[in-house]
């Protein structure tokens, strides 16, 4: 998706607090995600910010710093990407 997106859109993986700089590292290896910016959120803080509670929470932060989150089908999610650069 961060190339699909590439200039008009960042995506950023918010790793949560059980997760330590070390794991996220192994994480980002794991899975070739290197070419996304990743947060090590170990005191909930951005979470708590967006409320998220859970894995596989997705938030879509405007450029007016409004923010809608919730549940995606990761499927779905390049389209619901798309609808929201459509408004």
């Amino acid at each position: 998706m961060q190339e699909q997106f590439a200039g008009r859109v960042e995506i950023i993986g918010i790793g949560g607090s059980s997760t330590s700089v070390p794991d996220l590292e192994r994480f980002v290896a794991s899975y070739g995600a290197s070419g996304l910016t990743h947060v090590s959120d170990t005191d909930n803080s951005v979470w708590e910010r967006y409320g998220v509670t859970s894995q596989q929470t997705f938030v879509f932060i405007n450029d007016d710093g409004s923010a809608e989150s919730g549940k995606v089908d990761t499927a779905f999610l390049g389209d619901r990407v798309e609808q929201l650069l459509a408004t």
